[in-house]
């Protein structure tokens, strides 16, 4: 009985071992595949004179692969550029010498970004080894948290307290200084609750409406410039990318899911034969 159990135990280990082998199998061929489709694409697109386009969205770094045909595209004269559709802070990883597009500059009429709004004026600065520890980086009026200063990968990040010492709002303050989103906040729960981007005037240009359900980015306005609703900030983004093409269409290459969103609705914008990869 027990030479018995010790057979079936490694029966089963070695079950486990083929599926995981094939699982790593699949996922490689997946890439191998994916490659081979964006190689013809570029290669098509080299010969047509198409541009190459990457739409950028979340955190997430782009790959060198990528970095590696965008430049070759470029080289190629086929002209080639990223652009990136989330405003995350702290976040620059783009490839070199390539034209970067971002959505909460390039988008604004006038350009985006304004300066920053707090001030710091009558406040008393937490220290470290105080009473409360969490306060270190922040400030106090009458005894009362008032905000607080975090920097983020050359990015600051100033949160905003109400009189009860709730969170309000968040500004959001890019490695240059300028003053990108206001993020208003539920002060139950600190849960965000409207996205308000400012253009160098310090205008709302563009207010976003976060669902309460998901935190999915949803209803979507736009103040200035061209005035209009869209039913989410994807939508907006894409009217943005497919106003940029002039000329040959581009093939369009995405990172991240929210890209990929966007990128379906280029598609479905500007000819229903263009094709994201």
């Amino acid at each position: 009985m027990v030479r018995f159990a010790e057979l079936a135990r490694t029966a089963v280990r070695q079950v486990r071992s083929a599926r995981n082998l094939r699982r790593r199998l699949t996922r490689d061929m997946r890439r191998r595949a994916t490659r081979a489709r964006v190689v013809a694409s570029l290669v098509g697109a080299r010969i047509r004179g198409r541009p190459v386009w990457l739409l950028l969205s979340g955190s997430e770094p782009v790959s060198p692969w990528y970095a590696r045909t965008l430049r070759s595209a470029a080289e190629h004269r086929a002209g080639a550029a990223v652009f990136v559709l989330d405003f995350v802070p702290g976040v620059t990883d783009l490839p070199d010498r390539l034209p970067a597009r971002r959505f909460w500059l390039d988008a604004a009429p006038g350009g985006g970004g304004s300066a920053p709004r707090y001030s710091t004026v009558g406040c008393i600065e937490g220290k470290v080894g105080g009473p409360d520890e969490t306060w270190r980086n922040g400030y106090y009026r009458d005894g009362k948290p008032v905000l607080t200063i975090t920097e983020r990968g050359g990015a600051t990040i100033v949160e905003d307290y109400d009189g009860f010492g709730e969170p309000v709002r968040r500004e959001e303050i890019d490695q240059d200084g300028k003053l990108i989103r206001l993020v208003d906040l539920h002060p139950s729960d600190g849960r965000e609750v409207t996205h308000r981007y400012l253009n160098a005037d310090g205008e709302c240009w563009l207010s976003v409406w976060v669902d309460p359900e998901d935190g999915r980015l949803g209803r979507t306005q736009r103040h200035r410039g061209d005035v209009r609703e869209f039913p989410t900030l994807r939508a907006a983004q894409a009217a943005w990318v497919a106003g940029q093409i002039s000329g040959p269409t581009p093939r369009i290459l995405v990172s991240g899911r929210g890209a990929e969103e966007v990128a379906e609705l280029v598609k479905d914008v500007v000819e229903p034969s263009t094709k994201g990869i």
